[in-house]
């Protein structure tokens, strides 16, 4: 214990404490007490004892041992102390400084009642050599984190307990039957009866008799002790004498206490107190008034009006308490008010008017708790039920737990029914399993419910969820106003969220009121509000998202969120948007946007605004845009406004594009966008046509430099009929000179001809030479199979050239005839003219 050298004593008998240095743990703080110590001293029996061992030679042999009673009294300001203390005593040399004799004694608990309290120190025989001695007293609130008190000043050691070492005197022996009385001032406080002789125990077993003359030992018993007290007349006139009726049979003291019963029960034991009654072999109480001991080592501590009759029962304190653990026994009541303890084995640890009832049970205190089936407890609170085998409350109020090893952990009115053995509540208020829903758990919250049959249910908490009758292993984790009637299915929380019966394994993880509906197994809502899977369809899932729905029977099918979206065909996906819809059509898929709507099978929508796929669009797809439309099989809309794809596998770009007929490919480019539905949308006009309409003209580059210029390509200017082919100086290289009269001879020698290619008409008639020939004469091209036309161009270029200069050589030819000509007619007139 540690000690406070800075206490200071106003009064050499008393100490305050202020508010600050003590408190208790679940307790009244001390705020300031009083300790008052009263004279130290043996008690009167123990002395004379002691004087008689030194006296009797033949009575020496028995040591009454070195221990000796130490008594004191308590008050805080408010009057005399209750509770627990720890007092700590060191014997010393001296009144101040001095040495420590001995080792210090602690004592703790002490209990401390109105005030008065006592204890049992042993220092041993060896201090006591007939020098003077001084207790110093340290003490502090059992349990707390008070600094401990030195009293100041110490204490003397009064005489009595140097009795142990008086000197040998003569002894003190009476040879005949009668009794032997010492008196003092004409009272007789000791009397010394022999043993009697037609008693059960003839010899060495007299009777001790100490205290008032009006204490008694019943006739021919045999070692009884009453070691004090008894009142011959009270201020009333009455007599409260200590009585003993069994042989070896004690009274320690008190009042009108009696060891042995009105049957003479042996070995009986009243240690003191008033008007208690210790009435069966080896039954002991320890003191308080009016308290009974009828069962065969049982006990009764102490207390008021307390009552035990079973075969080793225990009372320790209290008032009122009743423990009868019948021939068995065992039963404890520890102290508290009015309780009663009927169960072999069982335990009341305190409280008032709390009940144990069968082998086992316990109530730990609080009040008006029952405990009733084997091992059954109630931990405390008040008003619970514990009504099952190994079935537990563990506190609160008004909590009922009627199955087999049920357990309330606490709160107030929670209930779990018959049957439903080994189910939970661990707190919360007017929680409920049902009947036979075994291994049930609610974890805490307010009205939350289980129903009948749903075994290994649990509501982790929140108010009012509900687990559905026959909904095994379903959960609701939390929220409010949550139901759950589906074996194995899963409410994470939220608000108002429900699945119905025979959807098992679904699961709402959390959100507003969404809904699962009958029969829709393995389905899934994440989150979000008032979303809703309909009956049947089996393994549905919204992700989260407000107002979402799928249809009934939509096996598989899929909202990711959004709002408004809506399924009723099986294995399609919404993944998010607003006012989507997939209808009646299995395997579709509308990635978001607005206003999309898709009636065919396998179809999809990647966003966008009013898309639309009809009953005939089987797996054509819509990438993004507004107002456009697949209206066949396979058909393509990539984005864009008001395309329609209307041909199995047709493809519809760009503004107004309608591919109306089967593989067709139509783009429309955004003139005229003031007039956008006045002009003709551009449409195709055969199967598998290629059709564009680009009034800003096109360009297609098959090839660029290192910086990305194009350097090969064609382009069709806006407005133009033909294709320019890129002929930029800078985008060629190995330039070589051609002889145009050489390519022109080859031309000449190359076949050319009409014909028609195999996938056209026959009808269909073209002219020129084949990609063969043309490559065998000119070497040009990128292979044997194909003449592009800057080739063919080239050619043409190159043997012009070669005719033109066939054609000036010729001109020249005639020219110099022509002039020849015109001299020889020069010379034919002349000639004529002579």
């Amino acid at each position: 214990m540690r000690t406070n050298p800075k206490s200071e004593v106003r009064n050499p008998k008393q100490i305050r404490i202020s508010k600050s240095e003590t408190t208790t743990r679940g307790a009244r703080p001390i705020r300031n007490f009083q300790f008052s110590i009263l004279n130290l001293k043996l008690p009167l029996l123990a002395a004379l004892l002691a004087l008689l061992s030194t006296l009797t030679p033949q009575l020496s042999a028995a040591s009454l041992g070195t221990a000796f009673t130490y008594q004191g009294r308590l008050t805080d300001a408010t009057g005399p102390a209750n509770g627990l203390y720890e007092i700590q005593f060191s014997l010393y040399d001296a009144v101040t400084n001095g040495t420590l004799v001995g080792t210090p004694v602690n004592v703790a608990p002490v209990p401390v009642s109105n005030g008065v309290f006592g204890v049992t120190l042993d220092f041993g025989a060896n201090p006591f050599t007939g020098a003077a001695r001084w207790l110093e007293i340290t003490l502090s609130v059992y349990g707390s984190d008070m600094i401990p008190i030195t009293l100041s000043p110490r204490q003397p050691v009064t005489p009595a307990p140097y009795a142990l070492h008086a000197a040998s005197a003569a002894g003190v022996m009476s040879f005949l039957d009668a009794p032997l009385e010492f008196r003092v001032r004409g009272e007789r406080p000791l009397r010394i009866e022999p043993t009697p002789p037609n008693g059960l125990y003839a010899l060495g077993a007299p009777n001790l008799i100490g205290g008032s003359e009006s204490n008694t030992v019943a006739a021919n018993i045999a070692g009884a002790t009453i070691a004090g007290g008894g009142v011959a007349h009270d201020e009333d006139g009455g007599t409260y004498p200590n009585v003993v009726t069994g042989d070896f049979g004690t009274v320690g003291g008190g009042f009108g206490n009696t060891s042995g019963g009105w049957w003479g029960a042996r070995w009986a034991t009243v240690a003191g107190g008033s008007l208690n009654c210790s009435a069966n072999e080896y039954a002991t109480v320890g003191g308080g008034s009016g308290n009974t001991n009828l069962g065969w080592s049982a006990t009764v501590a102490g207390g008021y009006r307390n009552d035990s009759r079973g075969d080793h029962d225990t009372v320790s304190g209290g008032l009122f308490n009743f423990s009868d653990g019948g021939s068995t026994g065992g039963a404890t009541v520890s102290g508290g008010r009015c309780n009663t303890n009927s169960g072999t084995e069982a335990t009341i640890a305190g409280g008032a008017f709390n009940v144990c009832s069968s082998v086992g049970a316990t109530v730990s205190g609080g009040l008006n708790n029952v405990s009733s089936d084997w091992f059954a407890t109630v931990a405390g609170g008040a008003g619970n039920l514990s009504l099952g085998q190994g079935a537990t409350v563990g506190g609160g109020a008004q909590n009922t737990n009627v199955p087999s090893y049920g357990t309330v952990g606490g709160g107030q009115g929670n209930l779990i029914g018959s049957s439903a053995s080994y189910g939970a509540i661990v707190g919360g208020h007017d929680n409920a399993v049902g009947l036979d829903a075994d291994y049930a758990f609610v974890g805490g919250g307010l009205r939350n419910t289980i129903g009948a049959y749903a075994l290994g249910a649990t509501v982790s908490g929140g108010e009012a969820n509900a687990v559905g009758l026959n909904a095994g292993y379903a959960t609701v984790g939390g929220g409010q106003g949550n139901t759950n009637a589906s074996m194995f299915a899963s409410i994470g929380g939220g608000g108002g969220n429900a699945i119905g019966g025979d959807s098992s394994y679904s699961t709402v993880a959390g959100g507003e009121q969404n809904t699962i509906a009958r029969e829709a197994l393995n389905s899934t809502i994440g989150g979000g509000e008032t979303n809703r899977i309909e009956t049947q369809s089996d393994g549905a899932t919204i992700s989260g998202g407000a107002y979402n729905v799928i249809g009934a029977a939509a096996d598989n099918a899929a909202i990711g969120g959004g709002l408004y979206n809506e399924i009723t065909g099986k294995n399609s996906t919404v993944a998010g948007g607003e006012n989507n819809a997939v209808e009646s059509a299995s395997h579709a898929t509308i990635a978001g946007g607005h206003n999309n709507w898709i009636k065919s099978n396998g179809a999809t929508i990647a966003g966008g605004d009013k898309n639309f796929s009809d009953e005939e669009g089987f797996w054509a797809s819509i990438g993004g845009g507004q107002s456009n439309s697949v209206r066949d099989s396979f058909a393509t809309v990539p984005g864009g406004r008001l395309n329609v794809a209307g041909g199995a596998g047709s493809f519809a770009a760009g503004t107004r594009a309608e591919a109306m007929h089967d593989g067709s490919f139509v783009w429309a480019d955004g003139s005229h966008p003031a007039l956008l539905l006045t002009i003709q949308p551009f449409r195709s006009e055969t199967a598998n046509e290629f059709a564009v309409r680009a009034v800003g003209g096109a360009r297609f580059v098959t090839a660029i430099d290192n910086t990305g210029a194009p350097t090969a390509g064609v382009t069709l200017s806006a407005g133009g009929g033909a294709w320019a082919t890129l002929s930029d100086r800078n985008a060629k290289e190995n330039i070589a000179p051609v002889n145009g009269r050489a390519v022109l001879e080859k031309l000449l020698a190359l076949p050319v001809a009409t014909w028609n290619y195999r996938s056209q008409k026959e009808a269909v008639r073209h002219i020129g030479p084949m990609a063969q020939d043309f490559h065998a004469a000119f070497s040009v091209g990128e292979d044997d199979r194909h003449i592009t036309t800057s080739d063919a161009d080239g050619v043409a270029l190159a043997a012009i050239k070669g005719l033109h200069e066939i054609v000036r050589e010729k001109d020249a030819e005639i020219q110099a005839l022509k002039q020849r000509l015109e001299k020889l007619e020069q010379l034919l007139n002349r000639s004529a003219a002579k």
